[in-house]
């Protein structure tokens, strides 16, 4: 490859079902295919390794899939092929273990089946619990891998995943955190990284998200005129995003009772305890599993605010969707506090679910209905801040100082 040349990249994560993905993937989908996309625009060539049960091309992207096989079909393929792909796994680590060498065997298979089609000069990998990363990280794979770190958050064996991690950070030559909550919390984890950390935010396309008329998209979604309440989480609603504190929070407040209509977008797994939640409040709710890409300018656009009192978050790119949208927004402290530090001005109320309760939430979320929002200035701002055309280029930087 020349000096002057464009790398060819290889993104390893999930994708948005509105390119093919699963359902429920959330932030990080949306953020890996539109980095994806913008890499493309701008000359890059560039292909993704997913679990699309498909292979396909689009908008000039390769899209590498792999079907999720069942256990016995993963294991099978992981034994006929473990001798094919020696990895270096230390002495006595958690990750030593039958069944994460078969995981480790398996993902290595996909992932040079996907470099040899591909050629890539640089692996870019979504997440530090990805296992495509771990298995790169152990093969000692020729390549310079980039890491964003989009939250580490362990939901099983947290030694296991602590192991996992430090393999990954051990063997990255660049590493993007997309908050300063993300890399802070790294470091909660003991986490370290030897290089300096880019701190890079998720970028949005403001064009997708324009100012709506507010009644008339209440309207033209069959909402009545009533302040709206709109939550949206696409996984983990209640574990994580904080919807059972929204709901108890609306229903011990009188006001936000008698008065809102709550829409909420999560799985149906939290739907079905959501629906217990508002029945035992008698709350005013609409519940959805999906909101077509086309609808979601008019569902925020419609919202008076948006609540998400997540326990944690990476980053959040909803809330920056809402405020393109002219929406206020209540959410995670950690998330808010660089946003308005970033654009100079309030955008909404900071939760913290560590400090305050339900109480606390429910007297923000009055507040914020009760304040007049400066929707076109924070709109502007949000542009100038956090927009594609403006944030590419730290991406770029990344990529044009590695070589392979």
């Amino acid at each position: 490859m020349s000096a002057k040349a464009k790398p060819r990249i290889l993104f390893v994560g999930p994708l948005p079902p509105e390119a093919g993905g699963l359902a429920g993937h959330g932030g990080i989908a949306t953020h890996c295919w539109e980095l994806a996309r913008e890499a493309a625009r701008h000359g890059y060539a560039v292909s993704i390794l997913t679990d699309s049960a498909d292979s396909f091309s689009q908008d000039g992207i390769v899209v590498c899939g792999y079907p999720r096989p069942r256990r016995v079909a993963m294991a099978l393929h992981a034994l006929r092929h473990r001798h094919e792909f020696p990895v270096k796994i230390p002495t006595g680590s958690p990750v030593a273990s039958s069944k994460e060498k078969l995981k480790i065997s398996y993902h290595l298979s996909r992932l040079n089946d996907a470099i040899k089609a591909v050629k890539p000069d640089i692996l870019h990998v979504h997440s530090l619990h990805n296992p495509f990363g771990l298995a790169a990280a152990l093969a000692e794979i020729d390549i310079p891998i980039v890491v964003t770190n989009h939250e580490f958050y362990p939901q099983g064996q947290t030694d296991l995943e602590i192991e996992k991690a430090h393999i990954i950070l051990n063997r990255t030559a660049r590493l993007i955190c997309i908050s300063n909550h993300t890399r802070q919390r790294m470091t909660q984890f003991g986490l370290g990284y030897q290089d300096p950390i880019r701190v890079i935010p998720i970028p949005v396309h403001s064009r997708r998200y324009p100012l709506k008329d507010r009644p008339r998209a209440k309207q033209r979604l069959g909402l009545s005129t009533n302040p709206t309440i709109l939550f949206i989480g696409s996984a983990n609603a209640i574990a994580k995003k904080g919807l059972d504190i929204l709901l108890m929070a609306a229903a011990e407040d009188r006001s936000l009772a008698a008065t809102c209509q709550l829409v909420i977008r999560c799985n149906s797994h939290d739907a079905t305890r959501a629906r217990l939640l508002a029945r035992k409040g008698h709350l005013n709710i609409k519940l959805v599993e999906r909101i077509p890409e086309e609808m979601m300018p008019d569902t925020l656009g419609a919202a008076d605010v948006f609540a998400m009192p997540s326990r944690s978050e990476g980053f959040g790119i909803v809330y920056l969707n809402a405020l393109l949208s002219g929406t206020p927004v209540v959410g995670f402290t950690g998330t808010l506090a660089q946003i308005e530090s970033q654009l100079g001005i309030e955008v909404g109320e900071k939760y913290d679910p560590h400090t305050e309760d339900k109480h606390e939430l429910a007297a923000k979320i009055r507040r914020v209905l009760d304040t007049d929002f400066p929707r076109f200035e924070v709109r502007r701002r949000v542009v100038a801040v956090y927009d594609w055309e403006r944030r590419f280029v730290e991406f770029a930087d990344v990529y044009q100082g590695l070589k392979p």
